[in-house]
């Protein structure tokens, strides 16, 4: 039997290439914990963050690409967030949040969130403040969601298993 071309994942090893590089980041700073004195859980936080943001836009490509592939066009792409398992006690799936997040990641210094993007993040009780305290910071709150731990393949295992489950349908 020949697979069809839209069973094939043209995306998903470059989206792999860029997660190596962004965990391979992130193992850096963790090391940095073990190796200085001063450098504790809230640099490390600091430094993360912005990290964590690339891959959610990363994350974020994929999805939309994915949705481009499946369905050629974009256009409804909010109901293809939303065919996924929804975050236990939300109403909400990791595809919703990892859009909103990479939003807010975008334009978290503009005058005022996207309402969609504050709707993602009033829905997980994620401060939208410009001013935010890193504990605080919607993208760490917000990812650990998604992951608990700051690594990021995990995430790549969910957007595949969310096209598969786009294909059968």
């Amino acid at each position: 039997m020949m697979t069809h071309w839209k069973e094939i994942d043209f995306h998903l090893s470059s989206l792999e290439y860029i997660v190596k590089g962004l965990d391979d980041s992130v193992d850096f700073l963790k090391t940095q914990r073990t190796l200085n004195g001063w450098y504790d859980g809230l640099w490390l936080l600091e430094e993360a963050e912005p990290i964590i943001g690339l891959a959610l836009l990363a994350f974020q490509n994929y999805i939309n690409s994915t949705i481009f592939d499946l369905s050629g066009s974009t256009t409804n792409k909010t109901a293809y967030y939303q065919k996924y398992t929804n975050i236990p006690g939300f109403d909400k799936t990791a595809i919703e949040l990892i859009i909103g997040l990479a939003n807010y990641h975008k334009h978290r210094k503009d005058d005022k969130p996207h309402p969609g993007t504050l709707n993602i993040l009033n829905h997980f009780h994620l401060d939208s403040d410009k001013n935010v305290d890193i504990l605080q910071s919607p993208i760490i709150k917000g990812y650990s969601f998604i992951n608990a731990e700051m690594n990021f393949f995990p995430v790549v295992e969910i957007l595949s298993d969310w096209r598969k489950r786009l294909l059968s349908e």
